[in-house]
């Protein structure tokens, strides 16, 4: 190749100030790609920000439970005191179903009884 048919930098390439900007810019473009580099291979920190991060959102979800749940509770304790007359109700209406009830309860409890004591025994 002779010089005449290589390309030509052109005035701005040959310019000392243009040269030191791009040496300056390939630098910084160095040094980002180096820091993104280091982040990747430090694992360590990488897994303690991961940590951190989830520590929060758990935090944060924490807050938004207990937040719901202390609006919930009263409901539910009325909810409760409801089905409990409607159920107080039913069983004035027809006492023998109280008692079929209680008799089955009693019944399921004897047997259970029954069974550990059969394999507690010797």
């Amino acid at each position: 190749m002779s010089p005449d048919s290589s390309p030509k930098a052109g005035p701005a390439a040959t310019d000392p100030e243009q040269l030191r900007h791009d040496i300056e810019s390939t630098r910084n473009a160095l040094a980002d790609t180096v820091e993104a580099l280091a982040f990747k291979a430090d694992i360590k920190a990488r897994s303690q920000d991961r940590a951190r991060e989830l520590q929060t959102q758990l935090t944060e979800k924490a807050r938004e439970v207990r937040a719901q749940a202390g609006t919930r509770v009263p409901r539910t304790s009325e909810d409760a005191r409801e089905q409990a007359r409607q159920l107080g109700g039913a069983l004035r209406e027809r006492p023998g179903v109280a008692v079929t009830v209680v008799l089955a309860v009693l019944g399921l409890l004897i047997v259970r009884g029954r069974r550990r004591r059969k394999k507690v025994g010797p």
